[in-house]
């Protein structure tokens, strides 16, 4: 954590709208002040007026990856008050002195200060309306398997961060991870069934040997926890729980989360003994590309809500009550401010599902290879084409021995040009593995390039989790180590 630009993951290191009325000062008239017998005074010319406006603006990861664990956006009204040009002076002679009519300008003052008061009157009413209509309507929740997801109910109206956080802090809990040495770490969780499944991050336990666990419920009750099946790629973990009727969170659709959306996360900091706590910002990204220092990249939700040391594996919440994605790390250091990372909760669905009916992930691929990415600057330099450049095949990997050697570059896939490694990897992670792809290769020995195919490998996982103690182990680590991070990728 010295290092502002390390990526240090944690368990023990944790790392108004202005107004602008115009007033027109009062004229007053006198006889002395009039023009001498049958003289006309001329016109006064038209006086002009501008208005004015202003408006206030809306609301809305040193390098160090800390593996971890906004409420009004009031924009009120503005008035702008232009006002009229006069259209000139009564003429005045000494035969008959005109007092300055004022019933125009009074009637004027009277239909502006009757708009602002109806104006007020909707304002208190739509507010009445929201605040009392939200406690009648129940978001319907919807069981899929052994999930509990809904999409947002359009008809639905957001809640509260109070009211959020009381519908969500049941299904949160505090995770101590311990062994025959003591207490190694804190973690959060997440309920996923009512008969004691529990959702957390595989890192929490990295490097810990013979972890156990000990869930803390939001009544203070204390069970302890077996593992269930990790998966080191996504960072999810399963843990079980001996209990029945337990309030399993509702997760959200987290292709239906949009930038700027308000999102709380709830989670156990560092044990937080006085309870869960709650904090609160936006989604700053739906969907962004995120590489880890395990060098697995993913699709991330990233939000600017604080993510603090022990939140790994609580809950990201909408403003609907629904679990949207699971907070797995945060960028710490002086460069970043309130960058966090979250799984998103299609994906945690989709894994967690696998690892307890299977113990494994079913169903994803992987290429098999490491690579650099070639970007356009790099291609021109070393003048090799844009795309993925060949670091290692793994022996088991369907290119292997297909004549693709060290530096070769990747130039297509499925006749999909290769300009970014997320170009790549979106394509790998859409299908399924014993499906044949084509690869576009650039051999740099012979400056050509040809076509061959290759399926992609089952790619089960693996977890963290170690269930053995050597005499090393010496106590609390910082489970994620310090090492450098640098472009090299592997695994797909």
């Amino acid at each position: 954590m010295e290092n502002d630009n390390k990526f240090i993951p944690d368990n023990n290191v944790y790392s108004g709208a202005g107004e602008n009325e115009p007033k027109a000062e009062p004229v007053t008239r006198s006889a002395e002040d009039s023009a001498p017998a049958s003289q006309t005074v001329p016109e006064s010319s038209p006086t002009d007026t501008e208005d004015g406006e202003n408006t206030s603006p809306k609301d809305e990861q040193g390098t160090v990856y800390t593996y971890t664990s906004s409420d009004d956006l009031s924009a009120g009204p503005t008035v702008a008050d232009g006002g009229e040009p006069y259209g000139g002076v009564p003429t005045v002679t000494f035969d008959a002195v005109q007092e300055p009519s004022t019933n125009a300008s009074n009637t004027g003052i009277k239909v502006f200060f009757s708009i602002i008061a109806i104006v007020v009157a909707l304002i208190i009413a739509v507010s009445a309306g929201f605040v009392f209509g939200s406690k009648s309507k129940v978001l319907e929740h919807h069981f899929s398997g052994n999930t509990n997801q809904a999409g947002k109910d359009q008809n639905a109206v957001s809640t509260s961060y109070t009211q959020v956080f009381r519908n969500v802090d049941s299904s949160v809990v505090s995770i101590t991870v311990y062994n025959s040495k003591g207490i190694q770490g804190y973690a959060s969780g997440v309920v996923y069934t009512a008969d004691g499944y529990i959702i957390t991050n595989d890192h929490i336990y990295t490097e810990v040997a013979a972890p156990m666990f000990l869930v803390t419920f939001n009544d203070g009750t204390e069970r302890k926890a077996e593992f269930i099946a990790g998966d080191t790629r996504s960072d999810l973990a399963v843990l079980k729980v001996n209990a029945n009727g337990l309030t399993p969170a509702v997760f959200g659709i987290s292709a239906q989360v949009t930038v700027g959306e308000e999102v709380i996360a709830i989670g156990y900091p560092s044990g937080a003994a006085g309870g869960s706590i709650l904090t609160s910002g936006t989604v700053s990204s739906a969907s962004i590309r995120f590489t880890s220092t395990n060098s697995y990249s993913a699709k991330m939700i990233q939000t600017d809500t604080p993510i603090n040391p022990g939140n790994s594996g609580g809950a990201l919440v909408n403003m609907y009550s629904q679990v949207i994605g699971i907070p797995s790390v945060k960028m710490a250091g002086s460069s970043y401010d309130n960058v966090g990372y979250a799984i998103p909760s299609d994906t945690v669905v989709t894994v967690v599902d696998s690892l307890i009916k299977h113990g494994y992930v079913e169903g994803r691929g992987r290429l098999g290879l490491s690579y650099y990415a070639v970007d356009s600057i790099t291609a021109e330099l070393k003048n090799i084409p844009v795309g993925l450049e060949v670091g290692e095949i793994s022996i088991e990997s369907d290119l292997n021995n297909k004549g693709i050697k060290k530096g070769d570059v990747i130039t297509h896939i499925n006749d999909v040009p290769i300009t970014t490694s997320d170009i790549a990897l979106d394509i790998i992670e859409a299908t399924k593995p014993g499906v044949t792809m084509s690869f576009t290769v650039y051999h740099v020995s012979t400056r050509k390039s040809e076509t061959v195919f290759a399926e992609l490998l089952p790619d089960h996982g693996n977890s963290s989790y170690v269930n053995t103690v050597t005499e090393d182990d010496e106590g609390p680590k910082d489970p994620f180590g310090n090492g450098d991070f640098d472009d090299f990728f592997s695994d797909h």
